[in-house]
């Protein structure tokens, strides 16, 4: 019986460079840092269940009419459920002067299978890719 959740993020590439955003993306559970991620990689984390977890998204971006650097914070409620799999995808929003922040949206195994196909597995996802599930 498994005493853990099986959480898979994927970060597809963009069409066009985006800069600071194109840099590593840090993701935090709970208000602690869970993990970095490249664009174009996906990984696997096993996390202890949990009912209702803030996870937060945090990259750098230019605001304004100055190109000012930021950091961009956002926030998601997720819940993990024991013996479960789960599928994040991360993806960039362009809010032109307001700066790029990050999605993040739970998928299906079909819809992350067919997303993984252009992306490089890292970390533990090296020891179980998304193609073989």
């Amino acid at each position: 019986e498994a005493l853990y959740s099986t959480v898979y993020f994927l970060r597809p590439r963009t069409e066009v460079a985006m800069w600071f955003p194109d840099d590593a993306l840090n993701i935090s559970l709970a208000g602690g840092k869970l993990l970095t991620l490249e664009k174009g990689d996906y990984t696997l984390v096993y996390l202890h269940p949990r009912v209702r977890v803030t996870m937060t998204l945090q990259n750098l971006t230019e605001v304004g009419p100055f190109w000012k650097t930021k950091k961009m914070d956002k926030d998601y409620e997720f819940s993990f459920a024991e013996g479960e799999t789960y599928f994040i995808v991360l993806k960039p929003v362009d809010g032109e002067f307001r700066g790029v922040y990050f999605t993040a949206r739970n998928v299906d195994l079909f819809t992350a299978k067919q997303l993984a196909q252009t992306l490089r597995p890292a970390g533990e996802a090296r020891k179980a890719p998304l193609g073989g599930l």
